[in-house]
C-alpha cells in the first residue's frame, strides 16, 4: 500500500476467527451460482453443501472487492451458462450495494440476478426484533423460490 488512495477495510465480527480464505468455485452448467457478500460468505458455504446435497449443481463466487467492483470474465462465462441465473447475499438490505452490483452483473451477462439481504424492516436489539443477515436456511429457501418460478 505504497500509494496515496484511501483504503477502506471492513470485517464483520464474525469472520475474526476465520482460520481459512474462501475459494471461489465456478464451472460450466449450473443450476445456480451464490455470490454472497461480507458474513453471509458463511451461510452461502453452508447453503452450497446442503443444495449439493439435494442434488443441485452450485457454484460460489465470493465477492471482496466491491469498490471498485471489477467482474472477472470467468465469471460472465460462468454466469451466462448458468441455468437459474445469481443469487446475491449480504448483510445489509437488499436496496443498497447489493442492487447496484447485481444490475452491473445484469448488464453484463443479460441473465437473472437475485438479491437477499436484511428484512425490510428496522431491527431491534432483542430476539424478537433482530433482522440478521440471511443464514443458509433462508438462502436455500430462496434458491428454491428462484428454481420454481
Amino acid at each position: 500500500m505504497k500509494n496515496s488512495d484511501v483504503f477502506y477495510v471492513s470485517e464483520h465480527r464474525e469472520s475474526y476467527s476465520n482460520k481459512i480464505e474462501f475459494k471461489n468455485k465456478i464451472k460450466k452448467n449450473l443450476d445456480m451460482i451464490l455470490m454472497p457478500i461480507s458474513v453471509t460468505r458463511f451461510a452461502a458455504e453452508k447453503a452450497k453443501i446442503i443444495l449439493e446435497k439435494r442434488g443441485l449443481k452450485v457454484g460460489i463466487i465470493h465477492l471482496v472487492d466491491l469498490k471498485p467492483f471489477t467482474i472477472n470474465s470467468s465469471w460472465i462465462a460462468a454466469i451466462k451458462n448458468c441455468k437459474h441465473g445469481v443469487l446475491m447475499t449480504d448483510n445489509d438490505y437488499a436496496d443498497g450495494i447489493l442492487r447496484i452490483l447485481a444490475h452491473r452483473l445484469n448488464q453484463k451477462t443479460n441473465k437473472n440476478i437475485n438479491v437477499l439481504g436484511l428484512d425490510d424492516r428496522s431491527a431491534g436489539h432483542h430476539s424478537d426484533v433482530d433482522n440478521l443477515p440471511p443464514d443458509e436456511n433462508k438462502i436455500v429457501r430462496q434458491v428454491y423460490k428462484i428454481i420454481n418460478r
